[in-house]
């Protein structure tokens, strides 16, 4: 039997091993706004959709498939391309970052870490499933982090939007 901090270190793997889908996705939720206020909400908004979408693996209550990392990529246009277009934060990107958060939790739910866990001898084990929750989300955590402290350096400058944001979101999007 793994310990708990094996558990979180699986979690904490788990989020960036694989594909860069939901490291990307954390980046595009800064690219609108960095008022405090609305990234809280974002950010707030994509923690919740990944605590369903890796609870709802966990349980097995929704079917996982190779859908996952399309849907994703799909939001993840979606997120960065309203970067582009928008100066202000709608209320459909809520949305759009709750429904990528659910499709980023039920894709780390595939990983061979959290498969790992539910395979375990003994069943499913309720507090080794939080735990490696609770690893990929401070993973989600400290990813969101270092790219707030990043962005919100650069954005002092003038040319921030035009030669930061709009770059990184349109390689965002094409990705």
């Amino acid at each position: 039997p793994a310990t708990r901090f094996q558990v979180v270190g699986s979690g904490w793997r788990n989020f960036f091993q694989g594909s860069l889908l939901p490291l990307l996705m954390v980046i595009s939720v800064f690219l609108l706004t960095l008022r405090r206020r609305l990234v809280l909400l974002q950010c707030g908004v994509l923690y919740l959709g990944l605590s369903f979408g890796l609870s709802a693996g966990a349980w097995g209550s929704w079917g996982t498939g190779s859908w996952e990392p399309i849907a994703l990529g799909i939001l993840l246009a979606g997120v960065s391309l309203e970067a582009i277009l928008h100066q202000q934060c709608r209320w459909w990107r809520y949305a759009l970052i709750g429904a990528a958060g659910g499709t980023m939790g039920l894709l780390l739910a595939q990983g061979a870490g959290f498969r790992s866990i539910l395979a375990r001898e003994g069943g499913l084990h309720t507090g080794e499933v939080i735990a490696f929750v609770g690893g990929s989300e401070l993973a989600m955590i400290v990813a969101g982090l270092v790219a707030a402290c990043l962005l919100l350096f650069l954005s002092r400058f003038d040319w921030y939007r035009k030669s930061v944001v709009h770059p990184l979101a349109v390689l965002l999007t094409i990705l």
